[in-house]
């Protein structure tokens, strides 16, 4: 499973604000927008032990 991160605090707490061709991320936790959003590969079961 692919996941989105922040490029700048690294977290996987982010969402798109805008969307189309490209679209606008946004990290909730220290508030970088951007329209490229690095992904990191991670297990299932590594996801489910973060919440």
């Amino acid at each position: 499973m692919k996941v989105k991160f922040c490029p700048k605090c690294k977290s996987e707490v982010v969402e798109m604000v805008i969307g189309g061709k490209i679209g606008l991320w946004e990290c909730k936790k220290c508030g970088y927008r951007g329209s490229i959003f690095p992904e990191k590969e991670i297990k299932v079961k590594e996801r489910r032990k973060e919440k």
